[in-house]
C-alpha cells in the first residue's frame, strides 16, 4: 500500500524536470518522440491529474497535462509515475486518433500494457486529530476539514482538532 503524509518529503517532487521525465516515459512505453507540457496546479485537490486538450473540427489538439500540486509534493514517486503514465496514455491515444476516454476498451487495455493505474484507483484522505486524545477523523475534502477545525470539538474530551495531513493510498493492485 502506498501512502504519503503531508509534511514528509516537502517539495521533493516539485523540483523535478517534468519535461525530461515525460519525454523518457513516452519513449520507454510508446517508442515515440512527442512532447506535452506538464503544469502543476494548486487548485486540484481530489483530481490528481488531467489531460487538457481542445477539439478543432475533427482533430484533437493537446494543450498540457495538469498534476495536483499537493499530490506531486507529498505522494510517493511510484504513485506519481502511475498517474503521469495514465495521463500520458490519454495523450498518446488521442494523437493516434484512438479512443482515449476512461473506460473505453482501447484505453483500459493500454493502461494494462504500460502498467498504469486506472481511474479512481487512488484515494485522497484529509485527516484531523484531537490534540488531547489523538482521535483521528478522515475526510474526503479540505473544505470539510476547514469547517471542522473552525467550529468543532472532539466528542471524547471536548478538546480542539488539529490538521494531520493529506494521505494518498493506492486502492487497486
Amino acid at each position: 500500500m502506498l501512502q504519503t503524509r503531508y509534511g514528509q518529503g516537502i517539495f521533493i517532487h516539485m523540483k523535478r524536470n517534468w519535461d525530461q521525465l515525460t519525454k523518457n516515459l513516452i519513449q520507454e512505453h510508446w517508442g515515440l518522440n512527442l512532447h506535452i507540457p506538464i503544469k502543476i496546479d494548486g487548485r486540484l485537490t481530489t483530481t490528481l491529474g488531467t489531460y487538457v486538450f481542445k477539439r478543432e473540427k475533427k482533430r484533437i489538439v493537446p494543450l498540457y497535462i495538469t498534476l495536483s500540486k499537493d499530490f506531486v509534493t507529498y505522494a510517493e514517486e511510484e504513485l506519481i509515475i502511475h498517474i503521469l503514465k495514465h495521463e500520458l496514455c490519454h495523450f498518446i491515444l488521442s494523437q493516434q486518433q484512438l479512443p482515449f476516454d476512461d473506460g473505453t476498451e482501447t484505453f483500459e487495455r493500454e493502461l494494462l500494457r504500460i502498467h498504469a493505474l486506472p481511474s479512481r484507483s487512488v484515494s485522497v484522505e484529509y485527516r484531523i486529530h484531537c490534540t488531547r486524545c489523538q482521535t483521528t477523523l478522515p475526510f474526503s475534502t479540505k473544505k470539510i476539514v476547514t469547517h471542522y477545525l473552525k467550529s468543532k470539538k472532539c466528542s471524547c474530551c471536548d478538546d480542539f482538532f488539529e490538521y494531520s495531513g493529506v494521505f494518498y493510498k493506492k486502492i487497486v493492485s
